[in-house]
């Protein structure tokens, strides 16, 4: 008393679908995120180096 429960093709055609979008918005979202993520660490290092600068001009400014 067995019973096979066959899942139609169109169901299948339709979740290979359904994971192909999500698959594709997944790939979208990872790379907006790595463009702001680069974005901003070129941020930190321009301000990274300005601080550098204003602590140079400080120390010379003590210095002297």
């Amino acid at each position: 008393m067995s019973e096979k429960k066959v899942v139609s093709r169109d169901t299948v055609i339709a979740l290979g679908i359904v994971c192909i979008i999500l698959a594709a918005g997944l790939v979208g979202a990872a790379m907006n995120y790595t463009s702001i993520i680069c974005y901003k660490e070129n941020t930190i290092a321009l301000l990274n180096s300005q601080i550098t600068s204003i602590q140079s001009q400080i120390n010379d400014l003590n210095s002297s």
